[in-house]
C-alpha cells in the first residue's frame, strides 16, 4: 500500500555511515526492525526496506534536506499483498 506519512524512527548510523532504522511507530504501535533490506535515493529521499518482527515490509524514507522520515508504503507477510 503507498502512503506517504509522517514516521518516527529509531535510527543509528552503520559502518558506512548510513542511517539504519532500529524501530518506528506507526499507528499509536512501535514495530521493531527485524532485518534490514534494499537501500535507495529517489528524488532527494533515502529509502530503507525494512521488515518488522510480524513479517511486513515497510519503505521507510529519510530526507537529508527535512531531516525527517516518512513512511511511503507497506506490504503483508502472505505472498507479498498490498494492504
Amino acid at each position: 500500500m503507498k502512503m506517504d506519512e509522517p514516521v518516527q524512527v529509531e535510527a543509528v548510523r552503520d559502518t558506512e555511515g548510513r542511517l539504519t532504522p532500529k524501530s518506528f511507530v506507526f499507528g499509536g504501535e512501535t514495530y521493531a526492525v527485524h532485518q534490514i533490506g534494499r537501500r535507495w535515493e529517489d528524488g532527494g529521499w533515502q529509502h530503507t526496506l525494512v521488515m518488522s518482527q510480524d513479517g511486513q515490509t515497510w519503505d521507510l524514507a529519510f530526507s537529508l534536506d527535512l531531516g525527517a522520515w516518512r513512511l511511503m508504503a507497506r506490504t503483508s507477510p502472505d505472498h507479498g499483498t498490498l494492504i
